[in-house]
């Protein structure tokens, strides 16, 4: 099956992608609890170590990046110390920065996680969920229309935080359209039914679940082809890639469907997985890879991605190992 992966991965790097969404910072605090506070019935985190990573869109721009990729980013960020760092961390990695707007009324989007080991105790999320301005909108379109003559792939990373408006969506896939260039999706709910005549749509069961307002089985092909019938008929994407945490994934287009089960794997953490199966995927669909060799390697890379602590990006080297493995 992937005996010329290393092919594939060389192709990648000839590829323009652009990531729109919602950029932000994951911030880990890991510790020891040794006891608990004498105030209240919570434990008391102590010899703590602080780490910051990219996450969000920035997280699937840096996975584009660890396959050198040529990338750029368009998302709002705040003025604010997790913005510079957010941008420094971007332009460190050579992502083209160029639309990333700076608004000094939002803050930089930043997850706090306090951890005792792989164990998370907290999350403190800072953050505005409420649309940009029409003035940011324009400045990230802007953005978008000076790029999209060179790209060949945008993806749309939602994470429900205001970048991505209905209309921007809108504006967006039509200038993919008029330019030919591919559209990935991986999308929340706010706008789920807003992406249409994408190239690839990726969204998770739990996100599948909650736009049909129905009992999905994970396990059944035949409700599986159901869902994307019904999907498929209200947003005509070309491809579906549903994404079935421990029972692996499911990808249709309209003529063929597979499903695909997930490897047995020691998960430690579901984050970012979502974003390392939307960068692999949508990049083997500007390929024009098959059904089946996108769902194997997304598999491969999500299964990857929660068997490390935290919001990690793509490990090239380990998912090549894996990826000649499994061909063997």
């Amino acid at each position: 099956m992937f005996q010329n992966i290393q092919d594939t991965l060389q192709h990648f790097k000839k590829l323009k992608v652009l990531v729109l969404g919602d950029a932000m910072i994951d911030t880990y605090i890991k510790g020891e609890v040794l006891r608990k506070s004498p105030e209240a019935p919570v434990p008391i985190l102590s010899n703590v170590q602080s780490e910051k990573r990219l996450g969000g869109a920035a997280n699937v721009a840096q996975n584009l990046r660890n396959f050198e990729v040529e990338t750029s980013i368009s998302c709002i960020i705040g003025n604010d110390d997790n913005g510079r760092l957010l941008n420094q961390m971007l332009v460190d990695i050579e992502v083209n920065c160029s639309g990333l707007i700076v608004d000094n009324s939002r803050p930089t989007t930043n997850k706090t996680r306090f951890l005792k080991g792989t164990e998370h105790l907290l999350r403190v999320d800072e953050e505005s969920q409420l649309e940009i301005s029409e003035t940011d909108e324009n400045k990230v379109l802007e953005s978008v229309r000076s790029l999209i003559k060179d790209l060949d792939l945008v993806i749309f990373q939602d994470y429900d935080k205001g970048v991505l408006s209905k209309s921007l969506i809108k504006e967006v896939i039509k200038l993919c359209e008029e330019h030919a260039v591919h559209i990935a999706v991986d999308p929340k709910k706010d706008h789920f039914w807003n992406y249409h005549n994408v190239s690839l749509f990726k969204p998770n069961l739990r996100e599948v679940t909650e736009a049909l307002n129905r009992k999905i089985d994970p396990t059944s092909p035949v409700d599986l082809k159901n869902v994307h019938a019904d999907l498929q008929n209200e947003l005509n994407y070309q491809t579906l890639l549903l994404t079935l945490s421990e029972y692996g994934v499911f990808i249709a287009n309209k003529n063929d469907s597979i499903l695909l089960p997930a490897t047995e794997r020691r998960v430690i953490d579901v984050s970012g997985a979502g974003d390392a199966v939307v960068t692999i995927a949508s990049l083997g669909t500007v390929l024009g890879l098959g059904l089946q060799e996108i769902a194997h390697l997304a598999n491969i890379v999500g299964g990857q991605a929660c068997e490390v602590s935290g919001v990690m990006p793509i490990n090239p080297q380990k998912f090549i190992a894996e990826c000649l493995q499994v061909s063997a």
